[in-house]
C-alpha cells in the first residue's frame, strides 16, 4: 500500500498558489489581501468574493483618498506566483485584460486573466467528505505584515472537522465545512486540498461565525466554501467573458 507525502503534495499544490494584492503600500510594496489559486481552465483562478470586493472599495477612492484611508499610492491589482522553488514574483494585470464573474451568496470570485497563466488544480465534485480527513492549506496569511519584502506562502495541515449551515443575510443559508483550525486574515482563497493527492475540496473563506443578534465571534475553527460550489460560477464566467472578448474584438476590427 502506497503511502502519501503530505510534503510532496503540498509541493504540487504550491505551484498553482497564488497572492493577490490590491494597490501598493507608501513602501512601494503590493498590498497583499488575500489568497487565490489556478483553475483546471487556462488564465482562471479562484479567491473569495471579499477579496475581489477590495478592488471595487479601492477603485472608488480618489488618489488622494487612497494614500490618506489607506496608505496606498495606487488601485491596480498584482498577483505574485511561483516562478521557481520558494520564489514567488509579482505580475501586474493590465487594464483590460482581465474579467471576473462571481457568486456574493457562496464567496466566490473567479478572474480570467488574459496573459496570465497558473497551473491549475482539480476540483473535487463532492460537497461532503468523512469527517476527520487530513487536509493541508497554503496561503498569505496577514499580507504585508508577515510577508514583507519576500514573498512565501504558509503551508499547514488539518482536518475536516464536519459541516454546517451558515447563515447569511435575509435568513439564507448556504453549506460549510468546517476545519479544525483558526486560519488569519489573508488566507482567504486559499484552497483546502486533500493531503493524500492535493485535491481541492474547498476554498477558505471565514474564521468567524454570526450570532443570532448579528454579532461576529471567533469561533475556533475556519469555514471553507466546498469545492462544487466554484464550479458553476467558473462556467458562468467564461460563457460571459467569452462573449465580453468577442465583442471588444468585433468593436476593435469593425466586424459585425
Amino acid at each position: 500500500m502506497e503511502v502519501y507525502s503530505y510534503e510532496k503534495t503540498s509541493s504540487s499544490v504550491a505551484k498553482s498558489v497564488i497572492a493577490i494584492a490590491i494597490g501598493k503600500n507608501l513602501d512601494n510594496q503590493p498590498n497583499i489581501v488575500g489568497t487565490g489559486f489556478g483553475l483546471e481552465v487556462p488564465e482562471c483562478f479562484a479567491t473569495c468574493w471579499h477579496v475581489a470586493e477590495t478592488e471595487d472599495t479601492l477603485n472608488k477612492l480618489t488618489k488622494e483618498e487612497l494614500e490618506e484611508k489607506y496608505q496606498l499610492i495606487d488601485n491596480k491589482i498584482r498577483i505574485a506566483r511561483m516562478t521557481k522553488i520558494d520564489t514567488y514574483t509579482w505580475q501586474e494585470i493590465e487594464e483590460g485584460t482581465w474579467f471576473r464573474g462571481s457568486d456574493k451568496k457562496n464567496d466566490v470570485c473567479i478572474y480570467r486573466a488574459i496573459g496570465v497563466p497558473t497551473p491549475p488544480l482539480h476540483l473535487s465534485h463532492e460537497e461532503t467528505y468523512p469527517w476527520g480527513s487530513e487536509v493541508g492549506v497554503i496561503g498569505f496569511p496577514m499580507g504585508n505584515l508577515l510577508q514583507g519584502n519576500i514573498i512565501r506562502p504558509l503551508w499547514s495541515k488539518t482536518i475536516i472537522a464536519g459541516g454546517l449551515e451558515l447563515k447569511l443575510e435575509g435568513g439564507e443559508e448556504t453549506f460549510r465545512l468546517a476545519l479544525d483550525s483558526a486560519y488569519a486574515g489573508g488566507f482567504s482563497g486559499s484552497p483546502v486540498f486533500l493531503a493524500a493527492d492535493g485535491q481541492v475540496v474547498g476554498m477558505l473563506s471565514s474564521k468567524t461565525m454570526e450570532s443570532k443578534s448579528g454579532q461576529l465571534w471567533p469561533s475556533g475553527i475556519s469555514l471553507a466554501i466546498p469545492a462544487n460550489r466554484i464550479q458553476p460560477v467558473l462556467i458562468k464566467t467564461l460563457d460571459n467573458t467569452t462573449k465580453i472578448i468577442k465583442d471588444s474584438l468585433r468593436k476593435k476590427y469593425n466586424v459585425k
